[in-house]
Formats: C-alpha cells, sequence, structure tokens
C-alpha cells in the first residue's frame, strides 16, 4: 500500500532512517511516547506475522490474545497506543478498492476451487493465496475495548493515513503501519513513520549480555539474528523481529527505526511540499492503473528504486528552473501556476512522445494533480484550542470542519433535517466514533454504496452476500434512509439515472476533489501548501465541460424520484456495481406485522429513537426470530443464534421456491452441521473451557468451506443491523470466541453437543421444525456396498460396477433383473 516502490526504496537506503529504542525501566521513569498505530495495517501484519489459519474462516480467539498481547508489550515499554482505522472509502478510491478485492479475495478464491484438494492443503499454496478472515475486524475491536483506557481507538472521517498523521501531529508522536504514505504526509508535530515489519524486540538478559547492540546496521538499527539450534527456535533467541513480543519475558525491549518526511525530502534535495507531487508522478493508491504512464516515464528494465530516483531528479531540475537556480536550463515557457510545475515536470520525465495529442497530455496534468490532493491536511484555526480526544462529533476538528459531518451535511442539507432526524444523527456519529457503527454503513450515508466482506466461497455459485447478505441489508437501507435519509437519484421513466445541469456546475469540483479538503477557497489560498493544486485542477474540470447548451435534460413531468444503493459483489469472478432499491421502512414493518406506532404517541418517531425493547423486537422479527427462547438467550449468544436461524430459514426458502433446484436444496444445512457451528465457540458459560483446535487439521472440504462462508456474510450482515438500530450492546458481535479450526474439524467428526451452552440448541431450532436437511451418512456414500455383498431380494442382482468387467455385461445383468 502507499506510493510503489517506496517502501522497497527506503528498506534499501537505511541510512534515511533514525533509530528510536524503548525500554520496560524507560517506561516507568519517562513519559509515554504517542503511537498512532494504522488500525488495518496493524490486522494484515498481525495476522501475517501469527502464521494463523486462514482457510477455516479464522482462529478468532487466538487472533484477539495476540492483539491484547502485542498492545500491552507496546504499554509495558512506554508506547501510548492510538488505534485509527480507515472510515467511508472516498470516490477517488473507489477502483483501487475494486481491483484489491478482485486480487486479494475473488482471484484467489478461483484458484483455491480450480486446484486439487490434496494441493490446495499445501502449506505454501495457502500461505501465497491468503485471505484475511472477515471477522478480524471485529476480534481487534472487541479486544482494544478489553483494555480499557490503556488504548484509545478512534474511526477516521474517510481515509485513514492523513487522519493519522494529524493525529500525530496533535499529539507529537509517531505513526506506525505498513503504508509508505507515512514518509509523505506531513503535518506540524509529526514525530515520523515506524514500519512495523522492521520492529525488533529483545529481552533484559540479551541487552545485560550485550547481545542487543551487537548486530547493528547503518542507522544503529539492532539486527534480529536466527536461533543456531536446529529445528524449533530454542529458549535462548534474543532477538524477535516483527510486532509480536516473546511470551516468555516481561522485561522488553523494543528497537524501532523511524522515517521522517523532512529526511526523505532533504535526501532527494527537494521541498518538502513537493513529496505529494512525487508520490502522485510515481504512482500511488488513487492511481490505479500506472502501466500507460510508466511506458512514458520510465524504461521497461528500470527497478521501483531507480524510478523513484529518476522522478525526484525530475523534480530536482523542474524546481531549479522553475526558481532561475539552474546555470543550464532555462524554461522555454514562462511558470505562473502549479499546473505549469506539473506540466514542465511531466514533459522531463518523458522518454517517448506522445502520439495521441495534447489531449493525453492534459490528462495526466489532471490524474497527477488530483492524486496529489489526496495527500492534503489542511490547517485549521482551532489547532491551538486545547486538544481532546473525548470531544464528540470530532476529535480533530471543530463541528464545522469536520469532513465526516460535511459530507453527511452535503448529502441531507441539515436546515432540511427534523428535529428526530438530528437526534438520530447524532447517535450515529457518536456511535461511529467508538466503533460501534461501521465504516460500511457511513458508506451508505454518504457515497451510497455499500462494500460488503467477501472471503473464500465458491466463484461458480451465486455470492452469498447477495443471497443471504441483501435481504438483511435491504433492512438496513430502510432504517437510515427513516432515520437520517438517503440521497434521492432522478431518474426518467426508463430507470436511468439523471443529473441537473446546474448542480453538475457548482458541485463538479468538490465531487473530484471528494472530502479531502475542508477549509473555503479563501482559506486555502493561505493555510494549505497543496491549495494552489485545487484551483488548477477546477480549471480543469470547467475547461473540460460541453457547454450548458449541449445538455438536454428531460422535464420535469417524466422525472421521478429513486432511491438506491450501489452494492459492490462477486458477479462469477469480477467485482462489481449491482444498483439494490430502498424499500420503504413502512412496508416491512407492515410485512412482519410489527406497529410501528405501539407506543402510542401522537408524533411518530423514528424507530432509532425507540426504547431498546422496541429495536430488539424490530430486529428480532426482521430477521425471523422473535421468540420467547431467542428473546430469553443472554446477550453474547444473540448473534450467534439469529444468525445460524436466518441461514437455515432462508436457504429453506431458496429451496422451496415456484422452479425446484437440486443445488439449492444441496444449500440446505443439517441438524449436526448446525450443531458443530455452535460448537466452534469458546462460549463463557460452556462445560468445557474452550475450543482448542486439534493438531489434526482437516483438508477444507468445498462444502465445509461455503457453509463458512455462509456464516461470515450473514455475520457481517446482522452486525450492520444491530449497528442500524443502536443494539451493539444488547447484541454483541462473538467473533473473539469463534474458531474456523474448530468448525471444519467437527464438521468431519462427531460434533461435541456438550460444548454448547444449555437453552442456545433449543432456541436456536425453536419454530424451525422441518427446515434442516436429512442427515448423510458417510460422506454421502451410503449406498455403496463391499464386494461380497449381495442384493436383497426383490431389487435384482448387485451390480459391482464397471470396473473387470465390460458394459455389455453390465446392461445383461440389469436386464436380468427386471
Amino acid at each position: 500500500m502507499g506510493i510503489h516502490g517506496l517502501a522497497t526504496y527506503l528498506r534499501e537506503n537505511r541510512a534515511l532512517s533514525t533509530p528510536l529504542i524503548l525500554s520496560y525501566d524507560q517506561s516507568k521513569s519517562k513519559p509515554t511516547v504517542p503511537l498512532v498505530v494504522d488500525g488495518w495495517s496493524f490486522i494484515y501484519e498481525l495476522h501475517n506475522q501469527s502464521r494463523l489459519p486462514w482457510v477455516y474462516g479464522g482462529e478468532l480467539g487466538e487472533f484477539h490474545d495476540l492483539v491484547i498481547r502485542v498492545v500491552r508489550a507496546w504499554i509495558s515499554v512506554g508506547f501510548r497506543p492510538h488505534f485509527v482505522f480507515d472510515g467511508p472509502y472516498r470516490l477517488s478510491k473507489f477502483a483501487t478498492c475494486t481491483m484489491r478485492t478482485t486480487q486479494s479475495i475473488i482471484q484467489p478464491s478461483l484458484l483455491f476451487f480450480r486446484t486439487s484438494p490434496l494441493s490446495r492443503t499445501n502449506p505454501r499454496f495457502l500461505r501465497e493465496n491468503s485471505i484475511l478472515p472477515s471477522l478480524c475486524y471485529a476480534a481487534t475491536l472487541t479486544a482494544l475495548r478489553s483494555l480499557n483506557e490503556s488504548v484509545e481507538i478512534l474511526i477516521a472521517d474517510d481515509e485513514g493515513d492523513p487522519f493519522a498523521v494529524e493525529l500525530a501531529g496533535r499529539l507529537k508522536g509517531y505513526v506506525t503501519g505498513r503504508d509508505s504514505d507515512y514518509v509523505v504526509l506531513n503535518a506540524e508535530g509529526y514525530a515520523g513513520y515506524i514500519p512495523m515489519d522492521q520492529m525488533v524486540w529483545s529481552t533484559a538478559n540479551s541487552q545485560a549480555n550485550g547481545e542487543g547492540g551487537q548486530i547493528q546496521d547503518d542507522a544503529g538499527f539492532v539486527v534480529a539474528r536466527k536461533s543456531k539450534a536446529r529445528g524449533h527456535a530454542n529458549e535462548a533467541q534474543s532477538s524477535f523481529q516483527g510486532i509480536i513480543p516473546p511470551d516468555t519475558a516481561s522485561e522488553l525491549y523494543l528497537s524501532c527505526v523511524v522515517y521522517t518526511p523532512h529526511g526523505l525530502a532533504a535526501h532527494f534535495q527537494i521541498s518538502i511540499t513537493l513529496l505529494p507531487l512525487l508520490g502522485a508522478l510515481i504512482g500511488n493508491d488513487f492511481t490505479t492503473d500506472r502501466r500507460p504512464i510508466n511506458k512514458l516515464f520510465f524504461e521497461r528494465d528500470m527497478t521501483t528504486s531507480q524510478r523513484i530516483a529518476r522522478a525526484a531528479n525530475a523534480l530536482k531540475s523542474v524546481t531549479a528552473v522553475a526558481t532561475g537556480t539552474s546555470p543550464k536550463k532555462k524554461a522555454r515557457h514562462q511558470i505562473t501556476s502549479v499546473v505549469d510545475f506539473v506540466d514542465l515536470t511531466i514533459e522531463s520525465l518523458l522518454i517517448r512522445s506522445m502520439t495521441t495529442g495534447s489531449g493525453e497530455r492534459e490528462s495526466i496534468v489532471e490524474k497527477t494533480v488530483e492524486a496529489t490532493l489526496q495527500y492534503a491536511i489542511p490547517k485549521h484555526s482551532d489547532r491551538d484550542e486545547e486538544f481532546n480526544l473525548s470531544i464528540s462529533p470530532c476529535p480533530l476538528h471543530r463541528a464545522d470542519f469536520c469532513p465526516l459531518i460535511e459530507s453527511l451535511s452535503s448529502n441531507h442539507p441539515t436546515e432540511n433535517e427534523t428535529e428526530a432526524q438530528k437526534q438520530v444523527r447524532s447517535l450515529y456519529i457518536s456511535a461511529y466514533r467508538r466503533g460501534h457503527f461501521s465504516p460500511g454503513l457511513m458508506d451508505v450515508l454518504t457515497t451510497g454504496t455499500a462494500w460488503p466482506e467477501l472471503f473464500l466461497e465458491n466463484p461458480d455459485v451465486e455470492t452469498v452476500s447477495r443471497s443471504l447478505g441483501r435481504p438483511i441489508r435491504e433492512w438496513v437501507y430502510a432504517l437510515l434512509d427513516d432515520g437520517i435519509g438517503l440521497t434521492e437519484h432522478e431518474t426518467d421513466q426508463e430507470g436511468n439515472e439523471l443529473v441537473e445541469t446546474d448542480a453538475d456546475e457548482e458541485s463538479d469540483g468538490d465531487e473530484i476533489v471528494d472530502v479531502v479538503e475542508e477549509d473555503s477557497d479563501e482559506d486555502m489560498g493561505t493555510d494549505n501548501p497543496l491549495a494552489p493544486l485545487q484551483g488548477a485542477l477546477d480549471e480543469f474540470s470547467v475547461g473540460a465541460r460541453p457547454p450548458p447548451s449541449t445538455f438536454s435534460p428531460v422535464p420535469i413531468s417524466r422525472r421521478m424520484r429513486l432511491k438506491h444503493v450501489i452494492e459492490h459483489i462477486r458477479r462469477g469472478t469480477r467485482h462489481v456495481e449491482e444498483p439494490v432499491s430502498v424499500p420503504s421502512l413502512a412496508s416491512l414493518l407492515s410485512a412482519h406485522d410489527i406497529d410501528i406506532n405501539s407506543e402510542n404517541d401522537l408524533d411518530i418517531f423514528p424507530i432509532q429513537l425507540r426504547n431498546e425493547e422496541h429495536r430488539l423486537t424490530v430486529f428480532l422479527r426482521a430477521l425471523g426470530s422473535n421468540t420467547r427462547l431467542v428473546k430469553a438467550l443472554p446477550s453474547e449468544y444473540l448473534m450467534a443464534a439469529v444468525s445460524l436461524r436466518w441461514v437455515v430459514r432462508r436457504l429453506t426458502i431458496r429451496a422451496n421456491e415456484a422452479q425446484p433446484s437440486t443445488e439449492r436444496e444441496k444449500e440446505q444445512w443439517t441438524t449436526r452441521e448446525a450443531k458443530a457451528f455452535l460448537g466452534s465457540f469458546s462460549w463463557p458459560c460452556s462445560q468445557k473451557g474452550g475450543t482448542s483446535v486439534e493438531p489434526f487439521s482437516p483438508p477444507p472440504e468445498n462444502r465445509s468451506v461455503q457453509l463458512t462462508a455462509q456464516i461470515l456474510a450473514t455475520f457481517e450482515a446482522i452486525e450492520m443491523l444491530s449497528q442500524a438500530l443502536l443494539l451493539t450492546n444488547k447484541v454483541p458481535n462473538p467473533a473473539s470466541m469463534f474458531s474456523g479450526g474448530a468448525f471444519h474439524h467437527t464438521l468431519v467428526n462427531a460434533p461435541d453437543t456438550q460444548h454448547i451452552p444449555s437453552g442456545l440448541w433449543d432456541a436456536c431450532v425453536d419454530g424451525l421444525e422441518g427446515a434442516f436437511a436429512p442427515e448423510k451418512d458417510g460422506k454421502g456414500k451410503k449406498h455403496r456396498k463391499t464386494k461380497g455383498s449381495s442384493a436383497k431380494a426383490g431389487h435384482g442382482p448387485a451390480v459391482h460396477g464397471a470396473r473387470g468387467q465390460g458394459m455389455f455385461e453390465v446392461l445383461t445383468g440389469l436386464g436380468e433383473g427386471v
């Protein structure tokens, strides 16, 4: 992630870094060091280093414990962690998100199901095609909350990287992650970037023996050494590379390397304000397909480090020309704007002439400017005010400068809101800041899109995100629309979406820049070093727009209002957009016999403002689980129970639809499989201590993989519904207790019903009698006979198969039995 090749360049140039060493004894005598943690980088890096099996759906209990272990180790050496997670996606990053989903989930899933069962159990195959289990995020939040006041959890306004750097600047601390953007982003007070993969832990014994400082690189970084013992690492190992600390020592030392934007700019001999432009020229997360441009800028055999050096040298030379300090070159054209500077830089990078005319050149300049703007961190007049992370609704900005609030207000103007809608919006923002309202729900409110989590599933069948998740998400969309209001899309009578000409002219520039900038145009001119690029991009956009006379809007009488959400889901082997109409909440309530006026109020309030009992009733009825036994369950069992009931009930409905389908009948769960799922959790009140995975891990079978995908997709959708109804305390996510390995192991063995808490199974099957598929004997081999077996009377002669006899003999035997 980040700037293409920059992480490699930094590793090859360790002299750019400075060492940072913390220890357990310093933490007692010195102030804590603020550390802003890129939450998603942390999840990916920790799961990758842990080598936990992913193919079964995740070992979330072990992952939960690892999160706590790492964070406590950081605290023990003097760090004060602040975890920052990405908010809703920016429009400018949609193409990158689609590409990443295809490459990291859909393609590995396709390869998995196209590989033989024996080959795909190879550890190397699984490691090279790993997919992050979708419940890792929920398990991480649960683990961080268990640490109470020791850790801060923050959800960014949109993109997490600028938010993290701005927060680090306010705290005068560091940022750690796996994203080279942190060496380009900059804010006043920002101490620098610490790569997670370059952390090294050492024990007190190794420091006392002088081992901790014997092997260092040029920057003073302590190099991890492999143990001399053969086979497993011995207990005398003194250094541990990565973020996972040793679990055998309480007195730890942590060695880090720090990279700063000032150091990188000084190395390239360019202004620090040009680092974002350098990233845009090389390629970043907002420039998806760089291959056509790279062919114009760089020779094919150049390494990524050589490309970075070439782009930096081009910026250095153009700066010299622009400032008149170059003794050799003078600008052929006067440089009067930032666009002229970008254009001249692109001209100096070109290694071959363009063949499509000036339009291609202007397009490259425009894309470069747009990619550069993503790094802007505007300054605010309230920076010197007292900083308090607990301030709501935004921990970093005043409400009138908060990008998230501004984005919500642009879609739902506050002057048109009712008092009830304002209350719902305030509740949602408060829950969002505490991690109880997912960024996925904010995607629906801000951009009208939904990005359901994908995991390993059969690419030849309908995705579970649609078959099982979409009916639940339709409830979510209806609740959000009723509580706050979703964006309306104007369509003609054929359902084609239309756009107003005036609205285009007024908002086009904002849509291109998205929610990066919060200040007005006047403010940006003085506070934002990238402000000239903002105006330049507006000029490009206005200049490229056809004159108003060329628009032919459909008359108002032919227009109609339509609300829909664009879902980004898998279709076959592609990640595509599918519009989903937003149903009215009244129609859904009526279909499920829910009386919205049950409190006999004169005024009708949104469901979000009703009491918890009413909201829980809506939740359970929407999922077909409003039974006495389900309502009597403890909170920690509730989500697992309603998820299982939804899968069983929904698959039964699909199997009983008008067009009978053998494939849909095969989708149905058996009671044995349902018990295996419930037994895969380490329930706190169960008769056993936990769900430890057996030393023998079963090979991942296609059906077991598909059952896991079904339950994970349902989990995600039901959590969204609970958050939309503000029920996260009543319906907590039990992800941190789930073991995918235990689930798969139990599916091929007898389920351990003693591990299922009392009353949970009865609640799961209450009212679902007959919804389960019949059990299969011997994995579908119940009709296979042994070689010496004989047929029962009245059923004809035994047929032993074609092996050892010809087809004619087989047919003759069948004819004799008729």
